[in-house]
């Protein structure tokens, strides 16, 4: 599984103000299993991963090959 780095934030937080304003939202959230999630539609986001390394949280955009 090949990913590149989308976005990335100091805390869970910020990266979710992050991922709001990318997608013009404020509709998702990170889940405790770290996939965004959106509550209007009920559905997760798929094709992207959150990560949480180095005391960095990040989204990282799945590239299949």
């Amino acid at each position: 599984m090949k990913t590149k780095t989308v976005m990335s934030a100091g805390s869970k937080e910020d990266l979710t103000t992050m991922i709001n304003q990318y997608y013009y939202s404020t509709n998702y959230i990170i889940t405790d299993d770290n996939r965004i999630y959106n509550k209007v539609k009920n559905s997760y986001l798929d094709g992207m991963t959150v990560e949480f390394k180095r005391n960095r949280w990040s989204v990282k955009r799945i590239i299949s090959e």
